[in-house]
């Protein structure tokens, strides 16, 4: 399901391994757009974070 989500974030901003997730930034000022981008991704799909993990 994450690969099929994020698709084409994945390898460009976003690595997962099984069900967890890195986001990831050249450069500092654009980790907040693509940690928004991600977000926004999940949650039109419905998913939900683990703030503990």
């Amino acid at each position: 399901m994450m690969n099929k989500v994020f698709r084409g974030e994945i390898g460009d901003m976003l690595e997962v391994y099984m069900d967890d997730m890195i986001v990831k930034s050249h450069e500092e000022m654009d980790h907040a757009a693509h940690l928004r981008k991600v977000f926004e991704q999940a949650r039109q799909c419905k998913m939900r974070f683990n703030p503990e993990k």
